[in-house]
C-alpha cells in the first residue's frame, strides 16, 4: 500500500473464493466503504452537509435565522456521548421553526443538484465504475451528511441506495428529530453493509476516508482492511501501518485505483509466494539498490546484471510481471555494451524493476521474522 507503485500483470488469481488483482467472474466477496465530505467534493468546495444546511435556511425563513444555532450545536460535537443531546437541540430548533417535509426534501435536492454541477472532484463516476467493474469492490458510502443530498449524488455515481447511510430527518406530525450518522453508528454501518454485501463484516474492506482517527476504530482494524487517506497528511502522519495517504484524490478521484492495486497485489503475492522465496525477493532487490548509487561504475554495472536476472526469474516466475523478456533482453546488451550506453541500459532496467517490482522500495529487513 505504502510503496508508490502500481504493479503491471496481465493475471488476476482466485484465493478462497476471491479475486484478486482484477476481478474473476462470479466472485464477489470483497468491497470498500467511503466517507462522503472530503472525498468527493472539490478541493475548496463547500461540504454538501454545509449546502444541505444553508439551503434548509434558505427554504424556511424562520430555520434560516437560528442557523447559528444549528451550527453552534455542531460545533459541541466532540466525542459519540454528545451525539443523543446535540440530535435534540437540532431536532427542537426544527420543530420550533416548523421545518416541513418538503422544505427538507427539497433543500437536499437543490444542495445535490449545485454539488453535481460545480463541486463533484474530477473522476469520481469514472472511479466507482472501476471499482465495481473492473475490480470488483461494490462501494458503500458512508456519511453524516443527509441521505437524501447523498442518495441523488450517489445514484448519479452509479451507487443504489441500499448502499447510501447517512444522517436521516424523521417527520412525526409537529416533530422533527434527526438521526445524525456519527460516533458508533458510522463502524456499525459499515460493518452491516459489508456483511449484507459480500458475507464479510470484518475483513477485506479498502477504508477510503479524509481523517485518519475514522480508521482508528476496532470494526477497521479487526481485519485485513487497508485505508486511503483523502486529506492532507503524510504517511508518516498516519496512524498504523495498511494506510497510504492519497491527497492527490481531491483533484482527480481516479488517483485510488493505482493504490488499491498496489494493496492487492501484495495480498496475493504473499499467497503466491513462499516465505523464503519473498525473502530471496526482497533480498535481492535490497542488493540492486545498493549498487544503483555507483552505476558509473563497470563493475556495479556488471554485479546487478546476475541480480536483476534472479529477480526476474523469481517474479515471472509465478506470472507477476509483464514484458519480462524485454528487460531480459536489455540486460543481455548490457553484457556487451560499454560506457556511456552501458549506464542508459542499467538505467533502463533499474526502471523497469521500480515499476514492476514493488518489492523494490521495500526494507532489506522487512521479511526477518520466525517462519
Amino acid at each position: 500500500m505504502n510503496s508508490g507503485v502500481t504493479p503491471a500483470t496481465d493475471y488476476y488469481v482466485v484465493i478462497d473464493g476471491r479475486s484478486y488483482m482484477g476481478r474473476a467472474k462470479g466472485s464477489y466477496a470483497k468491497g470498500a466503504a467511503s466517507d462522503f465530505d472530503g472525498v468527493f467534493e472539490k478541493q475548496g468546495a463547500n461540504p454538501l452537509y454545509k449546502s444541505v444546511i444553508e439551503a434548509i435556511g434558505e427554504n424556511n425563513k424562520e430555520v434560516g435565522r437560528r442557523n447559528n444555532e444549528v451550527w453552534a450545536c455542531l460545533k459541541r460535537l466532540r466525542t459519540p456521548a454528545d451525539v443523543p443531546a446535540v440530535e435534540a437541540e437540532i431536532g427542537n430548533i426544527y420543530t420550533e421553526c416548523g421545518l416541513t417535509q418538503k422544505q427538507y426534501i427539497d433543500s437536499n435536492y437543490d444542495a445535490a443538484e449545485n454539488f453535481i454541477k460545480h463541486d463533484l472532484v474530477k473522476g469520481a463516476k469514472s472511479c466507482i465504475r472501476r471499482l465495481d467493474d473492473e475490480m470488483g469492490y461494490p462501494l458503500v458510502v458512508v456519511s453524516a451528511g443527509f441521505k437524501p443530498s447523498l442518495d441523488r449524488i450517489c445514484g448519479y455515481l452509479g451507487i443504489p441506495e441500499e448502499r447510501v447511510y447517512g444522517t436521516t430527518i424523521g417527520f412525526y406530525g409537529d416533530n422533527v428529530r434527526p438521526r445524525l450518522m456519527l460516533g458508533e453508528r458510522k463502524p456499525e454501518a459499515k460493518g452491516d453493509a459489508m456483511e449484507r454485501m459480500v458475507g464479510v463484516r470484518n475483513g477485506c474492506c479498502i477504508v477510503i476516508d479524509d481523517n485518519p482517527s475514522e480508521v482508528e476504530h476496532p470494526f477497521i482494524k479487526a481485519g485485513l482492511n487497508p485505508s486511503i487517506i483523502t486529506g492532507e497528511y503524510k504517511r508518516e502522519m498516519l496512524p498504523f501501518d495498511v494506510t497510504a495517504p492519497c491527497p492527490e484524490a481531491r483533484e482527480d478521484l481516479t488517483k485510488l485505483i493505482p493504490l488499491i492495486y498496489s494493496y492487492e497485489y501484495g495480498w496475493a503475492a504473499v499467497h503466491t509466494t513462499d516465505v523464503q522465496t519473498e525473502r530471496e525477493i526482497i533480498r535481492t532487490a535490497s542488493e540492486i539498490n545498493e549498487l544503483r548509487v555507483s552505476l558509473e561504475s563497470a563493475a556495479a554495472r556488471s554485479a546487478i546484471v546476475p541480480k536483476a536476472a534472479r529477480l526476474l526469474l523469481l517474479k515471472d516466475d509465478r506470472g507477476l510481471l509483464r514484458d519480462a523478456d524485454d528487460a531480459r533482453a536489455t540486460l543481455g546488451r548490457m553484457l556487451v555494451s560499454e560506457g556511456d550506453e552501458s549506464v542508459a541500459l542499467a538505467n533502463k532496467v533499474l526502471k523497469y524493476l521500480d515499476a514492476h517490482v514493488p518489492e523494490m522500495r521495500a526494507k532489506a529487513d522487512l521479511m526477518n521474522f520466525q517462519s
